[in-house]
């Protein structure tokens, strides 16, 4: 892997569990997709630095660890409490509609992935992106997020994140796939018609091109 230009940066991400599902199913059994999906990835570094004047864009997601798969059963709601609720005494089962289900999700899973800043007001040229990504940097290292914990695809699995060096990418697993269609995120171009996108994820070697301006990204 080449060295990161002005406006990237790589980041290693690590947890005990990861379940990377596609939101537009719903139903059924959760089984996650076997590495992450760039719109989990954008979640995530949103945690630490989000601005309406930018935004983030996956270059590539490297495996660094075996595809280990796992099951259990777990609750889900279906309502979110709210506070006039919880003030009048707490929820019962049915007015938050819990249900139980299996979720098949991905064990020990450890991975390294390269962002790219992308400025939406140019107005500040190069410095405004070597700003954000200090801010960043400062933000991943104190362990500053916003609206609470990032998470490998969705909660309980919490995760851990650093900044990566180069040799990272020097460690991924020897996992080889012919592609797979994956969820890639969601296309806010027309805010009243928001589309799904998404993409052929390929794995050669244990490495997953994202880069939107270079992988095919159907909708």
């Amino acid at each position: 892997m080449r060295e990161c230009k002005d406006d990237e940066i790589d980041v290693k991400i690590w947890g005990d569990g990861a379940l990377f599902t596609d939101p537009l199913t719903s139903g059924g059994e959760r089984y996650s997709y076997p590495h992450p999906t760039p719109s989990a990835i954008k979640g995530i570094a949103s945690k630490f630095l989000w601005k309406p004047e930018m935004d983030w864009e996956v270059i590539a997601i490297g495996i660094q660890k075996p595809i280990l798969r796992d099951s259990r059963m777990a609750n889900e709601l279906k309502n979110i409490p709210s506070l006039r609720m919880l003030k009048d005494g707490g929820t019962s089962v049915a007015q938050l509609g819990r249900s139980q289900r299996r979720i098949v999700f991905l064990r020990d899973v450890s991975y390294v992935v390269r962002l790219r800043f992308v400025v939406l007001n140019t107005g500040g040229g190069t410095n405004t992106i070597k700003k954000y990504k200090e801010m960043f940097r400062r933000r991943l290292r104190q362990w500053r997020v916003q609206r609470g914990d990032p998470v490998l695809g969705t909660t309980p699995f919490y995760c851990s994140c650093k900044e990566a060096i180069l040799s990272e990418w020097d460690s991924l697993e020897n996992i080889n796939t012919q592609g797979d269609l994956m969820f890639y995120g969601f296309n806010y171009a027309d805010p009243k018609d928001i589309q799904p996108t998404l993409f052929m994820s390929v794995i050669k070697g244990g490495l997953v091109e994202t880069d939107p301006r270079s992988v095919k990204i159907f909708q």
